[in-house]
């Protein structure tokens, strides 16, 4: 039962507690609590009057620990009195401010309900500062005015300082609203250190003004009796400077807080100005729509006025003594002295003027260009003043400039005639400042002279002659103009200079890049001929034209430039040649582009051939290998030749178009698989021929032997440049043979063959006709036919004197016709063979001789070994080789196999000439001939089925290109630099083309 009593009180008590949050606007932070909160905790919120935070402390309180529940109660009626308190008091509020509209009472009633609750619930607290913002805008523009209307009492009777503390006392309105309303740091914080900084500065505004009075009280007493001193001058500038600079800040800061200002109107839903900056900014500037100046500036303005018109009175009493004092001087002459005069009375007016001047800081443009109301009251009072001052001395100004133009004028022509000038222009700028401030001066003396005499405004009437002056003036202005106008030569030139450099570079690169596309002589691989890097010109091309349009740029600003300047010239005609070449240039550089067109197509049309030439070079290469693949080995070499020369034309239109090293390379490459393959087919052809020579040389078929041989010879040459030894060594035997044994032999080839055959057969019939009668007796019929036998063998002799079967037939004849005579004949003729083969003179005629006597004798003593020892002699057989010769051959064979099993390539060749030594030494020795055979296999031949790189294609081609124009000295020095290179020779076109131009240049 009390369990559930204590449930219901605590019911309750939630009932009250969330009364009371909503009165307190809902804002427990009860669930966020993670403190454990006492009932003193509490109390002291309350009696800091934090009644929300300690309603929510009691609520946790309450819930953690529900018999604490009566303590909390009393603290809540507590709060809850106080809560009615307030509620009567703000009642009272609103009744005072929107009934009664008593707003200082209302201001007052605001600060009773913030000390009873400090903390209230959002919206309470948003409705108590809303009204007090209202009552506070009505009271402090009420206090505003009180404060503007007393403060120009107080600057009308020049009590200055007293209407800046009396604006001070304004700088407090509006603040706090400004201080609570939540702006961004970038608008308050500027806004707080320039408000800081005003006060600073007004504090010591009196003490500022008190040094500037006594300043100028001195400085005007100083120069009454003499010239004030320079740090009196100083003195005085710096007094006055640290007031101007008093009024800029402040101004400024006024500047500043308008801006603010116009930020917050900007940020705020219905564009509201915030109060206190437009407080703070009117008591700086004064209020819009009066008729009189006011606020801090026109204190500080209104201060300085009473200086300035001390001031003015003492330099006008002093300019005026000084003009006297010149004018004076000028009557008399005395140029020096007058200008002497002049220039100290300027230094006065200058003064002034710079004191003058000085109100410039006080002028200000608003954003729209116009000026605020504080600058056009200082233009009203100061400029007039100002323009007054410098027009009233005109003359001076005009003759003492005069003076120092001259003096100035004589030093510039000294230096620009010693060459010591370098930017004319700037020098010309030295010279001709001067003329244009004398043509002012001057302009404004006949201005004045004409104008200024009657002019109501400024109430000036001044009188003078000035004629003399003014042809004072002219006459130093046309020196000035003259030299002005050589400067501006001298400046077009040297301007002109590096224009044409440029454009001659260019010129320079576009000869450059047109060799290029077009070609030039270069050294290349230890030729010289014509290549082309259209890529590196279109490259560069591109780079060139955006260069020559720039320098066009420059060149027509040079021309606008000069052209503007020539309307100012003195003799605008001079310059004329200048701009004529700048013309020119300009038409250069147009053609020039329009020949970079041309070259650019040019030059893309050389690479696009080039990469078609490339392409079709690699198809070529590519049906090459296939070719060789399948041992078409000529269809190959003719697919190998085209891509070089394909290849060669590709280098031809663009040498960058690939690595002419690496296309010669790979020419070699192909080159030396396509000659090691056919080699190989070549070394058993040549063998298989000599084995064919040798068998049919053995035989005595010396002629069938020799076709065999040159047959092997012929087929070598196809892969070697060098000769086969062995085949020259068979060559050699079977030609000694064919030397000593030609004619012998009546070859079917013979265009006599039909003919001499005839008369033979008529010699053998009349032969065996003659020998038939004389066995039978009848000598002298016998002897008829063997007469006429000799008759046809005569016809026989002439043509063919060596002829074997005619000589026989007649040594035959002579043994028939006298057997003892012939066979003295015979013994006679063997001994002198014998003499002469011994003797080793007329080995031929002797070995004749005796083979012709050997078929009448085959038995006679010595005959076949004089015959044997004859041909050992005449080359037509190979002794045998004797022990030493064979034991020589087979070492040779032993050293060349020793290095083909060391499998040393760069020795295959030395191998190879030991093994041809052997077999000659030993034709039998087949040990040598198979090992000759197989190193050759691995030893391509020399033989080039292509020039071996572009460059000799190319001037192999030029070559062609020369004899077929009939170019033939040209053609030759060409053909004939190839043909020194070692192994070019070997290759047939150029041996061919050598041999047509042979006959053209002889």
């Amino acid at each position: 039962m009390a369990r559930k009593i204590s449930i219901v009180l605590y019911s309750i008590f939630l009932f009250t507690i969330s009364v009371a949050l909503s009165f307190a606007g809902g804002n427990s932070d009860s669930d966020e609590l993670g403190t454990e909160y006492s009932i003193r905790d509490a109390k002291k919120l309350v009696e800091a009057k934090d009644y929300n935070q300690a309603m929510a402390i009691l609520v946790e309180i309450v819930r953690r620990n529900p018999e604490q529940m009566e303590q909390a109660q009393q603290l809540i009626i507590e709060i809850r009195k106080n809560r009615d308190l307030y509620n009567e008091k703000y009642q009272e509020l609103m009744d005072v401010l929107f009934v009664q509209e008593d707003y200082e009472k209302s201001l007052t009633i605001i600060q009773e309900l913030e000390s009873l609750d400090p903390n209230p619930n959002n919206a309470t607290m948003d409705s108590i500062r809303d009204a007090r913002i209202s009552a506070e805008l009505v009271y402090n523009r009420n206090v505003f005015n009180q404060i503007m209307d007393q403060a120009l009492v107080f600057l009308n009777s020049q009590r200055y300082y007293q209407a800046i503390q009396l604006y001070e006392t304004g700088f407090s309105l509006s603040k706090r609203t400004f201080d609570e309303t939540q702006y961004d740091i970038l608008i308050k914080n500027p806004v707080y250190r320039s408000m800081e900084s005003l006060v600073t500065q007004l504090d010591s505004i009196d003490d500022n003004w008190e040094g500037y009075l006594s300043t100028t009280d001195e400085f005007i007493s100083q120069g009454e009796n003499t010239t004030p001193s320079e740090a009196m001058w100083l003195q005085l500038n710096g007094s006055m400077d640290d007031l101007f600079s008093l009024r800029r800040d402040i101004y400024e800061i006024s500047s500043l807080l308008r801006r603010q200002n116009a930020l917050v109107e900007q940020a705020s839903p219905d564009n509201q100005e915030d109060f206190y900056l437009s407080f703070m900014e009117r008591l700086i500037t004064g209020r819009q729509g009066q008729d009189q100046l006011e606020g801090i500036i026109t204190a500080v303005d209104l201060y300085l006025d009473q200086s300035y018109d001390r001031l003015a009175q003492y330099y006008e009493q002093q300019t005026s003594l000084g003009d006297e004092r010149a004018l004076t001087a000028y009557s008399r002459n005395q140029w020096s002295l007058s200008a002497s005069i002049e220039d100290e009375t300027l230094g006065l007016e200058e003064q002034w003027n710079s004191l003058l001047l000085k109100n410039d800081k006080r002028i200000h443009f608003q954003e729209d260009l116009s000026l605020d109301r504080l600058s056009l009251a200082q233009v009203d009072k100061y400029y007039p003043l100002y323009i007054n001052n410098r027009l009233s001395h005109q003359e001076r100004e005009l003759l003492a400039l005069e003076a120092q133009t001259r003096q100035g004028y004589n030093q510039q022509l000294t230096e620009y005639q010693n060459g010591q000038i370098d930017d004319f222009l700037a020098y010309r700028n030295q010279v001709r400042g001067p003329l244009d401030r004398l043509a002012l001066e001057a302009q404004r003396l006949i201005k004045l002279e004409n104008n200024l005499s009657d002019d109501p405004i400024l109430n000036v009437s001044l009188q003078w002659d000035s004629s003399n002056s003014m042809k004072r003036y002219e006459g130093l202005s046309d020196e000035i103009l003259n030299l002005d106008n050589q400067l501006v030569l001298d400046q077009a030139s040297q301007d002109r200079t590096p224009l044409e450099s440029l454009l001659q570079e260019y010129s320079n690169r576009l000869a450059i890049n047109q060799s290029r596309i077009e070609g030039r002589n270069q050294q290349l691989e230890e030729s010289t001929f014509l290549v082309r890097y259209p890529q590196q010109a279109l490259n560069d091309l591109e780079l060139l034209d955006t260069q020559m349009t720039q320098l066009r740029l420059d060149l027509q600003g040079y021309l606008d430039f000069y052209s503007n300047l020539q309307q100012e010239m003195y003799i605008p005609q001079s310059i004329e040649e200048d701009l004529q070449l700048v013309r020119d240039m300009l038409t250069t550089i147009g053609q020039s582009q329009d020949q970079m067109s041309d070259m650019t197509s040019l030059g893309e049309r050389f690479v696009l051939q080039s990469r078609d030439n490339l392409n079709q070079g690699n198809f070529r290469y590519d049906q090459a290998e296939s070719e060789l693949s399948q041992n078409n080995f000529d269809v190959a070499r003719n697919e190998l030749t085209e891509a070089q020369k394909l290849f060669a034309s590709a280098l031809s239109f663009n040498e960058e178009i690939s690595s002419r090293e690496a296309l010669n390379q790979r020419i070699e490459d192909l080159q030396a698989r396509i000659l090691e393959e056919e080699n190989k087919s070549v070394i058993r052809d040549v063998r298989n021929f000599i084995n064919q020579a040798t068998s049919d040389y053995f035989q005595g078929l010396y002629l069938r032997s020799e076709a065999s041989l040159v047959q092997a010879e012929n087929r070598w040459s196809v892969t070697n440049t060098v000769q086969n030894d062995e085949v020259s060594y068979w060559l050699g035997l079977v030609r000694a043979a064919l030397s000593v044994e030609s004619g012998r032999i009546l070859e079917e080839t013979n265009p006599l063959f039909r003919d001499i055959t005839q008369l033979l057969n008529l010699a053998y019939q009349n032969y065996d006709q003659g020998k038939v009668l004389i066995e039978q007796g009848d000598r002298v019929g016998g002897y008829r036919h063997l007469d006429q036998a000799r008759s046809y063998l005569n016809q026989i002799l002439i043509p063919l004197p060596i002829n074997q079967d005619a000589r026989v037939l007649n040594l035959r004849i002579e043994k028939l016709v006298d057997e003892r005579q012939f066979n003295e004949t015979f013994r006679e003729r063997v001994r002198e063979a014998r003499s002469k083969i011994e003797a080793q003179r007329d080995v031929d005629t002797a070995y004749l001789d005796l083979k012709d006597l050997q078929p009448l004798n085959p038995d006679y003593p010595g005959l076949a070994a004089m015959i044997l020892e004859a041909e050992y002699q005449l080359g037509i057989k190979v002794r045998p080789p004797d022990p030493a010769a064979l034991r020589e051959s087979q070492n040779l064979y032993r050293k060349a196999r020793d290095i083909f099993n060391t499998e040393n390539e760069d020795l295959y060749d030395e191998a190879i000439k030991d093994l041809d030594r052997a077999i000659a030494l030993n034709p039998r020795n087949t040990s040598a001939i198979t090992l000759k055979d197989k190193i050759s296999l691995l030893n391509p031949g020399d033989r080039i089925l292509v020039l071996p790189n572009s460059t000799a294609v190319s001037r192999f081609q030029e070559a062609e290109d020369k004899f077929i124009n009939r170019q033939y000295l040209q053609a030759s020095i060409i053909v004939e630099e190839l043909w020194a290179t070692s192994n070019y020779r070997y290759y047939e076109p150029l041996q061919i083309l050598r041999e047509r131009i042979a006959p053209f240049i002889q």
